[in-house]
């Protein structure tokens, strides 16, 4: 995948934001499932740090049309799924779930691409590399959006977190995840 990316011609995707969003998204992913004692945090670190490798895809084969579509998720704070399946027909999570099975990678991985904006979504009802990764994607994304003001920002899906009975951990994750942010940095 990342011998496609031809950097040139996306205006509007830094290939350097998306790895350092999918290496904090990936460590921090790895972080969480120690911490809730999953069985294989390798899972969720691998997930996390593959769970956006649709945008890439799409990205460096459908480059107009992605320039076009973050342009306006951007000035029109639309949600980016959203465009991508008006757009494209599919979205970059299911792209990149569809990807990564085909190449036989671990229904534990391929789920968590797929679902790690809208886990509820899945069959999961434990903690497992998509929560990890869900958690973990959205607290990227609300530091970052601290920091860019761009407006795409993913959220929690409270009604999954609910159901896990997480959602009173969040706060701590956010302090956690502030903490392992400045270290890296």
């Amino acid at each position: 995948v990342f011998s496609l990316f031809e950097i040139n011609k996306l205006q509007n995707f830094s290939f350097q934001k998306y790895w350092s969003h999918s290496l904090r998204v990936g460590k921090f992913a790895k972080w969480l499932a120690k911490s809730e004692n999953h069985p294989n945090a390798d899972l969720a670190m691998t997930a996390g740090m593959l769970h956006d490798v649709g945008k890439l895809v799409l990205a460096s084969n459908l480059p107009e049309d992605y320039n076009e579509l973050f342009s306006k998720a951007v000035a029109e704070n639309t949600d980016l799924e959203e465009l991508e399946r008006e757009i494209f027909g599919a979205t970059h999570s299911e792209v990149g779930g569809y990807l990564l099975g085909l190449w036989g990678l671990p229904h534990s991985i391929v789920e968590a691409l797929v679902f790690h904006h809208h886990p509820s979504k899945s069959g999961s009802r434990t903690f497992d590399p998509l929560t990890a990764v869900h958690l973990a994607n959205v607290l990227d994304s609300e530091s970052q959006m601290r920091i860019s003001r761009s407006g795409l920002v993913n959220e929690f899906d409270h009604n999954y977190l609910a159901a896990l009975n997480l959602t009173n951990k969040i706060p701590t994750w956010r302090e956690q995840f502030a903490t392992q942010s400045e270290i890296d940095d």
